[in-house]
């Protein structure tokens, strides 16, 4: 008898891992992020500087309501101008996408969640919304055909752009135990280690993750986006007139509105971390043979090994200037820029 109830509760507890995994499945991945800015025109410039491309946007009574800002054919930066000095500004929310709202949203009503009613979007997708523990707000879309997300995909992709992809989010939060039941048991994220608190991964294909952390005085969102070489990116943003922090392996740049963007260099070695990207070509698919393996592998080290010589080069360039043309004003560019400028697009930056 004891061995049969020890073979029921392996299977319970089977079950209900494969629901979770199923339901993770779900979830692709973050479809933007959406950010009020105190001015419309610096928040674009800001993006354009970075080598981001606005997509589309909506406007009414002639004024501009909404701007997209296109990260890849899945992703973007949603800006909302202020329009009353009453609202915070900063992040307001993210948006994740799924291959079926439907199925998601009676999933999540299941769960004992309270999402909205789907519907149809100003933009032409499908979309629902619930809110955290903190009250904000977090949407899910669908992306359809005929959509202006789905028309634009080719489109409007930054030739020299620094990154090609939103990898994740850094959020403080009051009650890390609430948060991290939300995220875990209700959406359904896997929940992995983190240095500074807990990194919930978003789906098992995209490796991207929202990670949350104890709330320490005043401290704001974190988004970070993947490049191929954190030296370059930092040197790129330099060029471009940007401030660069620069922590252990990430380099920081900040929006006029004080929202921060961190540049993190991709080590990771697993098939198809980017199949949704716009590089695919460098990363084999799922259930790869050995010989698109091989052929992977082999790729994304020589693209890492001229990473490194590119780098070396600008800084044998740099020694080579005098020291009144190594500080050039922006609206200066010297051989030197554009031997940077020329790297980052040459290995990838802007893919």
């Amino acid at each position: 008898m004891k061995v049969r109830w020890t073979t029921l509760l392996v299977v319970v507890l089977f079950a209900n891992s494969i629901l979770c995994r199923a339901q993770t499945q779900l979830v692709n991945g973050i479809a933007h992020i959406a950010l009020r800015v105190s001015d419309l025109d610096s928040s674009r410039n800001f993006f354009h500087r970075l080598g981001f491309e606005e997509a589309f946007s909506f406007t009414r009574d002639g004024k501009t309501t909404e701007v997209f800002v296109k990260v890849n054919d899945r992703q973007f930066i949603e800006l909302y101008p202020r329009t009353d000095a009453a609202q915070p500004l900063g992040w307001m929310h993210v948006c994740y996408e799924a291959d079926s709202l439907d199925a998601l949203n009676a999933l999540y009503v299941a769960r004992g969640l309270r999402p909205s009613p789907v519907v149809k979007g100003g933009a032409g997708n499908l979309i629902f919304s619930l809110d955290d523990p903190e009250g904000r707000v977090v949407e899910f879309t669908q992306y359809l055909p005929g959509s202006m997300h789905f028309t634009d995909r080719g489109k409007h992709l930054g030739e020299h752009r620094i990154s090609n992809l939103l990898m994740g989010i850094r959020v403080a939060i009051p009650d890390l135990v609430v948060d991290q039941k939300f995220y875990n048991a209700g959406l359904g994220f896997d929940e992995q280690d983190a240095k500074a608190g807990v990194r919930m991964r978003i789906s098992n294909e995209s490796h991207q993750w929202i990670e949350l952390e104890k709330a320490s005085g005043s401290r704001g969102p974190e988004f970070r986006l993947l490049v191929p070489n954190t030296d370059l990116a930092a040197r790129q943003a330099r060029v471009l007139g940007l401030a660069v922090k620069r922590q252990r392996r990430l380099a920081y740049v900040s929006d006029p509105d004080g929202n921060v963007f961190a540049f993190e260099e991709d080590h990771r070695k697993s098939p198809g971390h980017l199949s949704r990207g716009p590089v695919r070509w460098l990363f084999p698919r799922r259930n790869a043979t050995w010989r698109e393996m091989f052929r992977s592998t082999h790729l994304e080290n020589r693209y890492r090994e001229r990473a490194r010589k590119l780098a070396c080069d600008v800084r044998t360039e740099d020694k080579r200037m005098s020291p009144a043309r190594q500080n050039p004003g922006l609206g200066a560019w010297t051989r030197r820029e554009f031997v940077q400028m020329g790297a980052a697009s040459a290995i990838g930056l802007g893919a």
